[in-house]
């Protein structure tokens, strides 16, 4: 069903302990887009150490003025961090097993976990985003029908989301066709 030489890079094929195959996605080599939440990030966060700074050196007018700002921006830092190392860094398996495919993406402690019947899966779709730039180039999507839409891939590399639609369309006897494409979503 999955042949090995045709694994694009950042794909690893292994086995489960019943023989099922599994498809592991970890992201890798260079990525423009982590080096500008690296810098946004450190940029917001010296934001939110000047606000501190002057909550507490202030004036009282100013500093009692300036609180009320402290816990939204501490507080969109932290959610808006542990989102981008999620999407950085969080692996993704995927099980196909003889009825049951799931699809985990784990990061340390935190898992998220959704399973497709094979019987339930009406199609493999990619989904294109635009890009005009380097910062932001064209990129595609992964995703997977069965009643609801959910995304398995995003942002990545044509021949990479190409390779794994075809492998769980196979799987899922389901078609997976390059003409099927949502119209591009702009950011």
């Amino acid at each position: 069903m999955i042949l090995t030489a045709d694994v694009p890079p950042g794909f690893e094929l292994t086995t489960d302990d019943n023989g099922h195959p599994v498809v592991r996605h970890r992201p890798e080599g260079f990525n423009l887009d982590a080096v500008l939440s690296v810098v946004w990030l450190s940029v917001w966060m010296c934001a939110c150490l000047w606000l501190a700074y002057v909550a507490l050196f202030a004036p009282a007018k100013t500093s009692a003025c300036i609180a009320l700002f402290i816990p939204p921006f501490w507080g969109a830092l932290i959610f808006v961090t542990g989102w981008r190392i999620w999407a950085h860094f969080s692996v993704t398996r995927i099980t196909l097993g003889p009825d049951v495919m799931e699809i985990e993406r784990h990061l340390h402690r935190f898992r998220s976990r959704q399973q497709f019947a094979r019987g339930e899966v009406t199609a493999v779709r990619r989904i294109g985003y635009t890009g005009t730039n380097l910062i932001a180039p064209t990129s595609w999507g992964l995703a997977i029908d069965s009643g609801t839409t959910a995304l398995v891939l995003e942002r990545k590399s044509l021949d990479k989301v190409n390779w794994l639609g075809t492998v769980i369309a196979r799987w899922a006897d389901v078609p997976f066709a390059p003409g099927w494409d949502i119209p591009p979503q702009e950011d």
